[in-house]
């Protein structure tokens, strides 16, 4: 944990630092901004002892995942509409053969690595890109619209924004249970918490189950039958 984090606590934990030598970060993630998450964190839980610095690390690690989800929902839908004007930017040349049942669509023009470049570009707000955008969306007799490609790239993604919406939900979950536990070990102590009071901790054993042996009805009734014959 960077220096700024400092609350006065007693008794502090001597070794506290040595929980946030290595954040849960990516490449491109800042260590300076995940430690001043920990200070703001640290000053609002002001943690007591060892065991709440534990569930601040959880709080932190947690939060720091949930900022990067929401960072992926943004940034999957940008790359979706770069990928959308991309496909548009295909200069399409029709090839109607009368062997052929259906006419053959072929995909010409630059390269996918430089109509991506261009489609970013004009995405970003650039005049030239765009001007160059319309030129070829004009052989369509089509035009850049920003807002029709926003909602076609939202449908195409749907499926991943909703996956990601539900791992912030819980993520969300997990950082509130931690949330009332800091709550809980406050109001009722630690073994409450924890929930091993001997009430909680008793087992209940169901009796022991008697079972009476059936007889073979039909193999009872066969000897039953050869007796009498013997008879």
């Amino acid at each position: 944990m960077s220096s700024s984090v400092s609350v006065s606590l007693s008794p502090y934990p001597r070794n506290i630092r040595a929980l946030f030598d290595r954040p849960p970060l990516v490449h491109g993630e800042s260590h300076e901004q995940y430690n001043a998450m920990v200070s703001e964190l640290a000053v609002a839980i002001s943690p007591r002892d060892f065991l709440e610095w534990l569930f601040l690390k959880d709080i932190a690690d947690i939060e720091w995942e949930i900022l990067r989800l929401r960072r992926y929902l943004s940034g999957l839908l940008a790359y979706q509409q770069e990928l959308e004007l991309t496909q548009l930017l295909c200069k399409d040349t029709v090839l109607k053969d009368p062997q052929l049942k259906k006419p053959i669509t072929l995909k010409r023009g630059p390269g996918f690595g430089e109509r991506f470049s261009l489609a970013r570009r004009c995405l970003e707000g650039s005049a030239a890109a765009k001007k160059d955008v319309n030129a070829v969306l004009a052989t369509k007799g089509r035009e850049f619209d920003r807002e029709s490609l926003s909602n076609k790239a939202f449908l195409n993604a749907i499926s991943s924004l909703d996956t990601i919406n539900r791992m912030i939900a819980l993520a969300e979950a997990r950082r509130d249970r931690v949330i009332r536990k800091i709550e809980s070990c406050r109001e009722t102590g630690l073994a409450t918490m924890l929930d091993v009071t001997p009430t909680k901790r008793a087992i209940t054993c169901r009796p022991k189950t008697k079972f009476k042996t059936i007889t073979n009805q039909r193999t009872h009734t066969k000897k039953s039958s050869k007796a009498v014959s013997a008879l």
